[in-house]
């Protein structure tokens, strides 16, 4: 809180505008995950196909090795059940040739005589797993049977020599059936007398055919002990009668092959070990392979981003820069513009309460428009008026205008008189008689009892102005703001003459009836006067209680109006101009109070039809009508004034302009020399002014210097330019320069003024962002460039080793299916054949793959035949036409330009393809001497190129940079057409597409030799 003072503030900050670090961010992360995002998606693509061809090349061995282990085993197995078989035949056919005619034989036939009909009409039944089983009685039955063959006199002896025959051979146990399937004999005893008929080995063998099986018992009965955990061959085999093909029994001989099933299973073990120890080698080196790949495209990765960080920094560190000199020009314009609006709030609020105050003939009237003024022009919240009741002392608002929110109804302007005239800052100004004011009211101590209501009101600074009637302090006028800081020194001051005013207005009311009785005085001398002033040529005017008691003819034709007019106006300071009313006020006040009897000056005044007129007046204090008045003679001075103003503004505005502004003569005389032309060039006025400095100018620009002062002495307009001016310091500034003739007024050129605007710094900040745009197309052109030779190391290594390792797996499927048995052939055979076509479709796509990551057509045989062939085989799979056209390039370009010009073909064809729906594409390759042309012509669909993809500005070939990169991002997910957008810039082409819905699409791409 101040009394009499003010607090100034700073003006606002600037409200958030352009921000260049914040687009520059925008856009450079928008560029950078342009460029990570396909270099992850290609890592991450090569990462998935490496894994997924060493998984299945892992699958696809162990499943082979898997297979050929099985087919081993079962192999093996039927091997060894084939031999034995065989064996067990042969055996059988020795010890029938041994034992049959004479032993065998009869016994059989004599065995055959015993009945077992009744045992084999005894029903089965089913035991308590529902099993169907003889009963009991049933196999007692059999049992009797079997003693009466073993009661035969000759069976000891024949048990006998089968036991001293089978003792030195692997036979465990032999059994005898007769053609009922009657067990006859058995090295077992207990089981002659058994049925076997129905059983498969005993059909097969009684059919003529021996029969074999593989079986595992953990307990078998042999011919002289007990056996356990054996693997056997049960084998079945017919013998026939003597002399004859008809069968006349069955031998069952059981063979111990317990050995050869574990050496089988041990064999196999031994194959998968070795399988598996082959994959996990096959594995490891794939994986080595991936992780030798991840590294080198993770260094890669590291590389790349490390300079895109390094640009990005070094970037950001000017666009900042270029960011702090907008916002300090932008916060200097608003803290201009902020003065400024203030300046006209304050004329507005002082010349509408002189309006006023000139105006209104009554006190609560005044007060009222005094209140409305300031807040309707003043900015303010809300203001009232306050008097002094002379009864009780009270301080009692009077008047009122704004929201307040009841801020005046709650204060506390009753009790004892003297205390509240002492109560706030009111109180200071009625006792002090000088204002007090209040930048910062929520954190004024004193204002503490009123800082609730003031923050609903909306109250942050106040002010309090003692209102004077004859020299007392008789009230006060209160103005509230919105915002702290906001009574400035020039607002207070204006409020000050403000309040002065009104003081003035209520003096003029008492004075008024002074008035009034002095003007019967003056009126007699005024015809006496009248005959003295009528013919005078100056103007002739008297003025009494601020209205003109008589004007001459000569101040009427002066402002325009008639004499009964100005008369008739009810004040002086109608016809005088709003800015110099305080004056006019002043200076009449002071006259007629008598501080001075006599004065001159001069002020403005307003014509009839609102056109300013320039009067100097001198005037005396004199009698008139009983009273004292003012009398004056007026000359019109508007054609020297207006004149002199001219002048003053013109040196004013070329002073205080920021642009260096030089006069010359036609001879190229400096006649006049700014304030900005010393401060930017170094030379103050007395160094230039009178001669023709040329050294200011290089030499390079001494020609054309002299051209423009041709072109000005011709009368011709010299355009606007760009030129380079030496300051005193050497140093070289960039100047937008534009020349302007003075002409005298009869509109001869008698000189020039030369405006010259410093470019320097836009100039330094083009050439930064020039300088960016070719380091960011030197990087897309490496990063295209590493993308390709990373392509050519992947379609390499596929070719060197996934391939090699297809064929050597082609090559070892070949070589086990020719090893292998027809039998197992028989089983595995539709198992082998799928195989190879899977593993021929693998390579296949392989093939595909290595076209699609390189064609090596192009390194081969150039753009065109690459061309012709991606044509052919898209066209192909897509069942749409694409015809290639053009000639083979010589000289060829680059190997980067042509790379470039193919994979912008690809994306443009997979385009037409996958989106337009095109059922025809044209692709044509042309060149001259000075440009390589490709073009793609497709029927499809269209769509809006203008939306799509904005057109951008094309530069010439010969400017040595190449096309313009600063094109926008195409809306949507258009990203094919950017990447081929960036392909084009990168080797210094230009691409344009022209397409409208429904009509096709038509890309253009043309290249300058000289760049390729």
């Amino acid at each position: 809180m101040t009394r009499g003072k003010f607090q100034a503030t700073a003006a606002p900050p600037p409200a958030p505008g352009f921000r260049l670090v914040r687009y520059f961010t925008v856009a450079s992360l928008a560029a950078f995950l342009l460029v990570a995002a396909p270099l992850l998606y290609f890592e991450f693509r090569e990462s998935d196909f490496f894994k997924q061809v060493a998984q299945e090349q892992s699958a696809f061995f162990k499943q082979g090795q898997d297979d050929f282990a099985q087919q081993h085993d079962a192999a093996a197995h039927a091997d060894l059940l084939s031999v034995h078989e065989a064996g067990n035949v042969n055996l059988t056919r020795l010890f029938a040739n041994a034992l049959w005619e004479k032993d065998f034989a009869p016994f059989v036939v004599k065995a055959q005589r015993i009945p077992v009909d009744q045992c084999r009409a005894i029903a089965d039944v089913k035991d308590a797993d529902h099993k169907t089983v003889p009963p009991d009685e049933k196999q007692a039955c059999y049992a009797g049977v079997g003693k009466q063959i073993m009661a035969f006199p000759e069976f000891r002896a024949l048990d006998a020599k089968v036991f001293d025959t089978m003792k030195k051979r692997a036979v465990l146990k032999i059994k005898v059936y007769d053609l009922r399937g009657i067990t006859v004999y058995s090295s077992e005893h207990n089981q002659i007398g058994e049925d076997k008929l129905g059983n498969a080995g005993w059909e097969s063998a009684v059919a003529g055919k021996p029969a074999s099986e593989l079986i595992h018992r953990d307990k078998f009965n042999a011919f002289d002990r007990v056996v356990e955990n054996r693997d056997l061959i049960e084998s079945y085999v017919p013998v026939l009668a003597l002399g004859s093909d008809k069968i006349a029994a069955v031998f069952e001989v059981y063979s111990d092959v317990t050995q050869f099933p574990a050496q089988i299973k041990n064999t196999s073990t031994q194959i998968q070990k070795l399988s598996a120890e082959n994959r996990a080698k096959v594995e490891r080196a794939a994986a080595a392979n991936h992780d030798q790949v991840d590294a080198n495209t993770n260094l890669l990765h590291a590389i790349v981003l490390g300079l895109l960080a390094l640009f990005y920094i070094a970037l950001f560190l000017i666009v900042r820069h270029g960011q702090r000199i907008i916002d300090k020009q932008d916060f200097e314009r608003k803290r201009a513009e902020l003065a400024l609006l203030r300046q006209k709030d304050l004329y507005d609020v002082l010349s509408q309460s002189n309006k006023a105050i000139v105006r209104i003939v009554g006190r609560d009237e005044l007060f009222a428009t005094v209140c409305r003024v300031a807040v309707e022009h003043g900015r303010f919240r809300f203001a009232w008026v306050g008097l002094i009741d002379n009864d009780d002392q009270w301080l009692k608002p009077v008047a009122r205008y704004g929201e307040d929110a009841g801020y005046i109804d709650q204060l506390d302007v009753s009790g004892d008189g003297a205390s509240a005239l002492r109560r706030g800052l009111t109180g200071r100004t009625l006792l002090s008689g000088a204002n007090v004011i209040s930048n910062d009211f929520l954190n004024d101590p004193e204002k503490a009892p009123w800082c609730e209501a003031a923050r609903r009101a909306g109250v942050r600074a106040s002010a309090k102005f003692p209102i004077r009637e004859g020299g007392a302090v008789v009230g006060a006028i209160n103005l509230y703001a919105g915002e702290p800081g906001f009574f400035t020194e020039e607002l207070v001051a204006t409020l000050d003459e403000m309040t002065n005013d009104v003081s003035f207005a209520l003096d003029n009311y008492v004075r008024e009836a002074a008035r009034k009785q002095a003007a019967e005085a003056l009126r007699a001398s005024e015809a006496k006067f009248r005959s003295l002033a009528e013919e005078d040529l100056a103007g002739v005017v008297i003025i009494q209680d601020g209205r003109f008691k008589y004007v001459n003819p000569a101040i009427a034709r002066m402002l325009g109006y008639s004499r009964e007019e100005l008369l008739g106006a009810s004040s002086v300071l109608e016809v005088v101009a709003d800015e110099d009313r305080t004056l006019v006020r002043e200076n009449l006040r002071r006259r007629q109070d008598g501080e001075v009897r006599s004065m001159g000056y001069t002020f403005r005044a307003r014509n009839k039809d609102g056109s300013p007129v320039y009067l100097e007046v001198f005037g005396t204090r004199i009698p008139f009508e009983c009273r004292f008045a003012v009398m004056a003679t007026v000359l019109d001075i508007t054609d020297r004034k207006q004149a002199e103003e001219t002048q003053a503004k013109l040196a004013a505005i070329v002073e205080s302009s920021n642009d260096a502004i030089i006069g010359r003569a036609l001879d190229g005389t400096v006649t006049s020399w700014n304030a900005a032309a010393e401060r930017i060039l170094g030379y103050t006025a007395a160094e230039i002014i009178g001669r023709d400095p040329v050294e200011i100018f290089p030499p390079l620009l001494q020609q054309q210097i002299a051209e423009y002062r041709k072109l000005v002495r011709a009368g011709q307009t010299v355009p606007s330019h760009e030129t380079v001016h030496i300051a005193k310091d050497g140093r070289h500034i960039d100047f937008a320069a534009s020349l302007t003739t003075i002409k005298d007024n009869r509109g001869r050129i008698i000189g020039t003024a030369t405006t010259l605007r410093d470019i320097t710094e836009r100039k330094r900040i083009e050439q930064a962002l020039h300088d960016y745009a070719k380091r960011l197309r030197g990087l897309s052109r490496r990063l295209f460039a590493a993308a390709e030779t990373e392509r050519r190391n992947i379609n390499r290594e596929l070719h060197d080793r996934v391939g090699q390792s297809l064929s050597a797996l082609n090559i070892n499927l070949n070589i086990i299916r020719s090893q292998l048995p027809q039998h197992s052939l028989d089983v595995v055979g539709a198992r082998f054949q799928d195989t190879q076509t899977l593993l021929e479709g693998t390579a296949a796509q392989i093939r595909n793959i290595m076209a699609d990551l390189h064609p090596p057509a192009l390194d081969d045989f150039g753009l065109l035949a690459a061309l012709r062939t991606y044509a052919e085989s898209s066209g192909a799979r897509a069942a749409v036409p694409i015809a290639v056209h053009g000639e083979d390039l010589a000289p060829r370009l680059s190997l980067a330009a042509e790379t470039a010009l193919f994979r912008i073909a690809q994306e443009a064809l997979a385009n037409a393809v996958k989106h337009a729906r095109a059922r025809n594409i044209e692709v044509v390759l042309g060149a001259t001497p000075e440009c390589v042309t490709l073009t793609i012509d497709d029927d499809g669909v269209g769509f809006d190129a203008e939306h799509t993809m904005p057109a951008r500005r094309r530069r010439r070939f010969d400017d040595g940079v190449g096309f313009d990169t600063g094109h926008t991002m195409p809306a949507g997910n258009h990203w094919g057409l950017a990447i081929m957008r960036e392909r084009a810039d990168a080797v210094g082409a230009a691409l344009r597409m022209e397409s409208a819905p429904g009509r096709g699409v038509h890309v253009i791409v043309e290249i300058p030799r000289r760049a390729a």
